[in-house]
């Protein structure tokens, strides 16, 4: 319950760590995803929020060592019962950064598409109406640029 009050300063150091020494940015979003919350919506939101501020850090050299790892945890959100998990988390696949790191990469491509289409999917058939939307959105967006 407490991580709630300081996570905003947390994120704050962190993105210190990170602009001082940019190597810093694998173990930390490794550390993430290592302890990342499964039974607190609340607390998923705030690791995506953290996950969101480090991308703005993020070179491709960094990314390739953290993409399956990053892009598994994205699908289980965007599956998750939790509307706002579920949003959130389609959101940040959606960010530019992500685009490019993905879909301008034929093998990464190749790797993780397959998992995000079948999270995309499942997502569609979500009680959320929002959800759904957005799922459709990203699906019909991908089929309309041929990335499939």
């Amino acid at each position: 319950r407490g991580s709630e009050y300081f996570h905003e300063q947390l994120v704050f150091v962190l993105v210190q760590f990170i602009s001082k020494d940019s190597n810093m940015i694998v173990p930390i979003v490794c550390g993430v995803l290592r302890y990342w919350p499964t039974r607190s919506a609340t607390k998923q939101v705030l690791y995506m929020s953290e996950i969101e501020e480090i991308l703005n850090f993020m070179q491709p050299d960094h990314f390739r060592f953290v993409q399956d790892r990053l892009i598994r945890r994205i699908c289980r959100c965007i599956e998750s019962g939790h509307f706002q998990v579920a949003e959130y988390s389609m959101a940040l696949l959606n960010t530019e950064f992500i685009y490019a790191m993905i879909f301008d990469n034929a093998d990464v491509k190749k790797r993780v598409l397959p998992s995000i289409l079948a999270a995309l999917e499942k997502a569609v058939n979500s009680w959320s109406k929002t959800v759904r939307q957005v799922a459709e959105d990203i699906l019909k967006f991908l089929k309309d640029n041929n990335v499939d």
